[in-house]
């Protein structure tokens, strides 16, 4: 039985939004491959027209690659531009606050709330979402307002992000060393990544599969490899390939004869069955779709 594939650099880009001066097309992948941990959506984005409001996730650990173009980064540092091979993370909190314009063609990986408690925050609008839907964080009141004989309490103020923090730190894929592992260099929580380099022929580590991890892998040259788990007692030694750029597939089992430069590994932490992204397109507003971002 063969897994399903395919292109990140051609898949069709089938979803529109236009709202709010919000505007994009995407593709969302994962649900394609049949990924049901790993999630992830392919973007293209207009000069200086956001994809999303500027939001953050707690439960939620997001990875942006760089396709194609000059997409501009908004993060709690201010804004800067992107290039082709660029990888970032946005971890869960408000670290991890993000949105991004164009002109460009990116792709976000995201893994983490299907197990773990999550929330989406928007600074710029002081909402947040859930599960039990979008709120004002104006709203807020104490823990026993309307419980027992407590009554109605006072608002309760918000302790909200830092106004400036420092860049969320970026490494360029295309030009990293073989075996250098992107997850440190990126202050990762939940997925981690690794490039190894192999010759035409040679296969980067014994064919294999691992219950209870998820894997996409890539096509020759430079790939990556999404897994699950790794933080929680899964082992981090066997990663896979799933750079965007190249055809992907969605697998139980590690594909190991693949040949190119460099491959790369995104491991999940096993803390997710990835409701966050189970194949969906990442949205902001998580009540819109099955999938979010």
């Amino acid at each position: 039985m063969s897994v399903e594939k395919l292109n990140i650099l051609s898949v069709e880009l089938d979803e529109a939004l236009d709202e709010a001066g919000f505007r994009h097309v995407a593709a969302s992948v994962g649900d394609r491959l049949g990924a049901q941990r790993i999630g992830a959506s392919v973007y293209q984005a207009e000069a200086g027209v956001p994809i999303w409001p500027y939001h953050y996730h707690h439960g939620i650990e997001e990875w942006l690659y760089v396709i194609a173009g000059a997409p501009v980064l908004r993060e709690p540092a201010g804004e800067r531009p992107l290039t082709p091979g660029d990888l970032l993370c946005f971890p869960s909190g408000h670290l991890g606050a993000h949105t991004l314009k164009g002109p460009g063609r990116f792709v976000i990986f995201a893994t983490g709330h299907h197990v773990e408690p999550w929330m989406s925050v928007y600074p710029d609008s002081d909402k947040v979402s859930g599960p039990g839907g979008i709120l004002l964080r104006s709203s807020a009141v104490g823990y026993w307002h309307g419980e027992g004989t407590a009554g109605p309490s006072e608002s309760v103020e918000v302790v909200r992000e830092p106004e400036m923090l420092p860049p969320q730190p970026a490494v360029n894929a295309l030009a990293l060393d073989a075996d250098a592992k992107f997850g440190p260099l990126l202050g990762a929580d939940r997925l981690d990544a690794m490039v190894v380099e192999v010759d035409p022929g040679e296969g980067s580590e014994p064919y294999h599969y691992v219950y209870g991890r998820e894997e996409w892998c890539a096509g020759p040259g430079r790939n990556a490899h999404l897994a699950a788990p790794a933080r929680r007692g899964g082992s981090r030694d066997r990663r896979s390939r799933v750079l965007p750029g190249r055809p992907s597939r969605c697998s139980s089992a590690a594909q190991s004869r693949r040949v190119g430069r460099a491959r790369a590994g995104l491991v999940d932490d096993g803390s997710a069955s990835q409701r966050s992204l189970p194949g969906q397109r990442a949205l902001a507003d998580p009540q819109r779709a099955r999938g979010w971002r």
